[in-house]
């Protein structure tokens, strides 16, 4: 469907807050896409002369699979998806064909590249790292592709996923086949994986390597770890060979399978819900009872003591402790009790002064336990932030980390709607309330393109950032208050896009209501 939109006929200010939040947010997010593509000119003029590899290091002579791989280059597939459609299906398609091409080393896992010595960085296979940096790749390639729906980033991602499980190799007691690892950080890094891809594929077989990891755990490792998870587990043994937890990045991403799974096994109806839901309620017991620091956050690292108690590092907070808390509040949604809700909400409070919290995970939190305090922190954060231009000196891990932030920023402010072709003077936004999408465009230069609506997939996650997905099965009133004029259409025809012509200067503002 075509639909061309003259912007000089439809133009009228709006003095309606949703409007203005839209107008508001579509500031805001083109600091965070000019910044975002600023960082992605960079990076991919960094591409490799034998091949589309990026070169990273102090030396630019290498690709590694924990950082080049699983943070830089997914959060720059998301920058061109939003900013640089040649390069997103040019250049960046030909990364991952070179990086399948050149980094796989068992089987699909990839591994560190030597891109001056043309081969890998080290002589011999370690597999426990490969398998620990490819569930890193992995996290990220999930990440870019809840945005960018199904496509080749997704099935790298499943192709890594496949190959772990069809070498896994510790055998636990507990669980009908061998895990990853005995590291709980790469269990839990995969455990996530594993219901989404069962739903996007419609392969049951993903949950049932999840149940592995699900039982192994509540079954097995917590029973027999005073309740929580040991960083790692000597299966032989059936004992912990280190009885510390650390709550880092991999220890979150295990809670939050955990849950994931349990959310599975509710709606299918399986008696696994009933085991798992006391075993990971017991946890979230230990860590707002007990796992606190001196500044009442939650501790980074606790240690069992094989008696009952716990060492408890009370100086260092963990720097993921919004996910925990996030996980924690949809956990309580997801049982029927309240009481983790509320200790999550009380301790959210205290984090709206946290520098050293990721704003992407405080955002989470916020959405997913509507807390108006750490939103209003969070949004003056990344205001100010967006208006402070980037550093001239190039580092791979800062690099990605704020492409992540920016990119996520934008998608959320603009609602999932995408304009292309992308320009620099395009300012767009969105807000969404209730069943309604508002939407504000403009830009300084006449412009002619195609808006992109957010479509549903079973690869996209609930919460932050937040988008207004349009379903194919169901009609949208389309309404343009400067003329109040308003056309219904089905999903079907929006998904396609809107053809639309801008005269420079002149906002265009539009809502999109979901019909009943």
């Amino acid at each position: 469907m075509t639909f061309v939109v003259a912007l000089c006929l439809l133009f009228v200010p709006s003095a309606q807050a949703d409007s203005e939040l839209a107008e508001r947010n579509a500031t805001l997010a083109h600091a965070a896409l000019g910044q975002a593509h600023d960082l992605l000119v960079v990076w991919t003029g960094r591409k490799d002369s034998e091949s589309s590899l990026l070169r990273s290091g102090e030396g630019g002579n290498r690709w590694t699979v924990a950082t080049t791989a699983a943070e830089l280059y997914t959060s720059l597939v998301v920058a061109a998806w939003l900013t640089d459609t040649p390069l997103y299906e040019g250049l960046l398609r030909e990364t991952l064909r070179d990086e399948i091409r050149l980094t796989s080393r068992l089987a699909a896992l990839p591994d560190d590249y030597d891109l001056n010595r043309r081969r890998f960085r080290r002589s011999t296979t370690d597999s426990e790292r490969i398998v620990d940096g490819a569930a890193r790749y992995a996290e990220g390639l999930s990440q870019t592709s809840a945005l960018t729906g199904p496509g080749p980033w997704s099935e790298r991602m499943r192709s890594i996923v496949d190959a772990v499980f069809l070498r896994a190799d510790v055998v636990s007691g507990y669980a009908e086949g061998p895990l990853p690892s005995d590291r709980a950080a790469v269990n839990g890094r995969y455990l996530k994986l594993l219901p989404l891809l069962a739903m996007a594929t419609g392969d049951e077989g993903y949950l049932y390597y999840a149940r592995r990891i699900g039982d192994a755990y509540c079954v097995g490792i917590f029973p027999g770890n005073e309740g929580l998870p040991a960083d790692r587990w000597d299966f032989v043994a059936d004992k912990p060979r280190d009885r510390e937890w650390t709550l880092d990045g991999g220890g979150a991403a295990l809670v939050e399978g955990l849950i994931d799974l349990y959310e599975t096994e509710i709606r299918d109806g399986s008696p696994r819900a009933e085991i798992y839901r006391p075993a990971i309620a017991r946890v979230f017991d230990i860590l707002f009872r007990q796992g606190q620091t001196t500044g009442n956050r939650l501790s980074y690292r606790i240690e069992t003591d094989g008696r009952g108690g716990f060492n408890i590092d009370r100086r260092r907070a963990s720097s993921h402790e919004s996910r925990f808390l996030a996980a924690a509040a949809r956990f309580s949604t997801l049982s029927g009790n309240p009481t983790y809700f509320r200790l999550a909400t009380e301790a959210a409070s205290s984090l709206a002064s946290e520098d050293e919290i990721s704003l992407q995970d405080l955002d989470l939190l916020a959405v997913e336990i509507g807390t108006e305090k750490l939103l209003a922190r969070t949004r003056a954060d990344v205001e100010r932030a967006a208006q402070i231009a980037p550093s001239s000196h190039i580092d791979e891990r800062a690099d990605a980390r704020r492409l992540r932030r920016l990119t996520t920023l934008a998608t959320d402010a603009q609602a999932g709607v995408r304009l292309t072709p992308w320009r620099t003077d395009l300012r767009w936004g969105a807000s969404i309330q209730g069943h309604t999408l508002h939407v504000s465009l403009a830009s300084d230069e006449p412009w002619e393109g195609q808006i992109l609506f957010a479509e549903p997939h079973a690869l996209s996650q609930a919460g932050y950032p937040r988008h207004y997905p349009i379903d194919a099965d169901t009609r949208y009133a389309v309404r343009f208050p400067s003329t109040n004029t308003s056309a219904v259409w089905q999903g079907s025809y929006l998904a396609r896009g809107l053809s639309v012509e801008l005269e420079g200067q002149q906002p265009l503002t539009f809502s999109i209501v979901r019909q009943p």
